[in-house]
């Protein structure tokens, strides 16, 4: 990774090389733009720029520069490098859209590591004492519109352990409450000293929850419409990890068999190793606004504890249902 830089004050010419267009990125806090860079090369000129692959629009490749705007280059004008570069990445680009769509990007092993809507990247802690400030940059991937999204943010040590996990909501995206976050657009949530602790060091963020402009939510219940059972009124199942190491958190589907709502459902982890020997077990719980289970659909819970290293099954057992009615459901013993 290296700071972006131009040749020649963005090269002589540029307009004729490259449409300007501003992102709906927000870079207020100051943080210097880091991206992955890579040269680009004018064909006919062989004039140059810096900066980071973001999308194919028509005829035109959309690079992304350190200062947080956008240029659109028409694609015939690039050397045959550039554009075997460009092949590559809308390729890797259409195979990352359909995994998100099913919200499962591929298997780690025994559990499945899920790879969000949304991709985040992190900013150095610059600054000293309640002065200190960094910033999550958040990027949608999907080839839908967010209008919300969670995002899990997490305080690390020097170590790299993680010292404090706190959720953070965000919709709204550009100063009105009805914006949202366009395809390959990016959007810089700052993070303030406010919940670093002293031997705060670095920051690192996931985004657990997506909502499309479409209504759609991201985690739900993949799959087909599972079976009723007349003794548990909700189906359950693994959907996978989010995250890694200490940051990485199961995701649980669940399915309302039953013919009316749920408000809260608890439920049961256990981790268990390859010989099948339980390493952790935890209970958590989920009560959501009104009407956010309703019978007959799907919905997904993400967090919790990370799975111990040797974990290679994670079992989930539902321990208690209060329904829309006030009405309990518990497993018989």
């Amino acid at each position: 990774m290296k700071y972006l830089n131009l040749f020649a004050l963005f090269f002589v010419g540029l307009p004729a090389f490259a449409e300007k267009k501003i992102t709906d990125g927000n870079t207020s806090c100051g943080i210097p733009e880091v991206v992955a860079v890579r040269v680009w090369t004018d064909a006919a000129t062989k004039r140059t720029l810096k900066g980071d692959f973001v999308e194919v629009n028509g005829t035109k490749v959309v690079i992304k520069l350190g200062t947080g705007k956008t240029v659109s280059v028409v694609i015939d004008r690039l050397i045959d490098a550039d554009k075997k570069f460009i092949k590559e990445q809308e390729a890797m680009m259409g195979q990352k859209s359909a995994a998100n769509e099913s919200g499962i990007a591929s298997s780690t092993g025994p559990l499945t590591q899920l790879t969000p809507p949304a991709s985040v990247k992190p900013y150095p802690i610059k600054g000293e004492g309640k002065k200190r400030q960094g910033g999550l940059e958040v990027t949608n991937n999907s080839n839908k519109n967010i209008s919300k999204l969670v995002l899990d943010m997490y305080y690390l040590k020097e170590d790299g352990s993680v010292g404090k996990r706190v959720p953070h909501t965000k919709s709204g995206f550009f100063g009105n409450s009805k914006d949202v976050l366009g395809k390959g657009k990016s959007h810089l949530i700052e993070v303030s000293s406010f919940f670093m602790e002293d031997d705060t060091a670095s920051l690192d963020g996931v985004v657990s929850e997506v909502v499309w402009e479409d209504g759609l939510i991201w985690p739900t219940w993949t799959g087909p419409t599972p079976q009723a059972n007349d003794d548990i009124p909700v189906a359950v199942k693994i959907l996978g990890v989010l995250g890694e190491g200490d940051v990485a958190s199961p995701v649980v589907a669940f399915f309302n068999l039953a013919s009316k709502g749920i408000s809260n459902i608890f439920y049961r982890m256990t981790y268990h190793d390859a010989d099948g020997n339980t390493l952790d077990r935890s209970n958590y719980g989920k009560q959501g606004a009104d009407d956010w289970f309703p019978a007959g659909k799907g919905t997904a819970i993400s967090g919790g504890k990370s799975p111990p290293k040797e974990t290679v099954k994670i079992k989930v057992t539902v321990s208690q249902v209060i329904f829309d009615d006030k009405s309990i459901w518990k497993p018989e013993k």
